[in-house]
């Protein structure tokens, strides 16, 4: 593996993503939004970067410009499609899985990630968190986002 398909995705990548693909299906903020059903300016806000996101937005918006979402086991090096399909109780399965399946308690979860244990509790049960919360507890559990476009199969 080359150094690139190492690389865990961070927010700023999330934006730059968001922006190529928006522009990519000329799609203005406004037509976007429409679309997705979120205010423009939320999208706005995120792709400039004045803005975090939450996840349920963001799958909504990659949904429309037609990208998937997987997620990557580094220690296995397997992409687990079961928990790719734009729900989000699937991000909530993946985190319990791979939690119990390394032996982290949330405490430990939290010490690495650099998040608190309650708001591992709290994402859990099913509360929505931001996207750079979700990339946290993700590279702490050793796992990373795959973005696929649907049309032309390109990671």
């Amino acid at each position: 593996m080359n150094s690139k398909e190492n690389k865990y995705l961070t927010e700023d990548n999330f934006r730059m993503i968001v922006r190529y693909h928006r522009n990519k299906c000329g799609l203005s903020y406004k037509e976007l939004s429409n679309i997705v059903s979120i205010h423009y300016q939320s999208i706005f806000k995120f792709e400039s970067g004045k803005a975090g996101i939450s996840i349920m937005k963001l799958v909504k918006i990659l949904e429309a410009l037609g990208l998937n979402i997987l997620i990557y086991d580094y220690e296995y090096g397997i992409v687990h499609n079961k928990y790719g399909y734009h729900i989000y109780q699937d991000f909530i399965d993946a985190i319990i899985f791979y939690r119990s399946e390394r032996r982290y308690s949330r405490r430990q979860l939290g010490l690495i990630s650099d998040i608190s244990p309650a708001t591992i509790t709290k994402f859990e049960s099913g509360t929505v968190i931001s996207l750079g919360t979700l990339l946290k507890m993700l590279k702490g559990l050793n796992l990373k986002i795959i973005l696929i476009d649907k049309t032309t199969m390109d990671i």
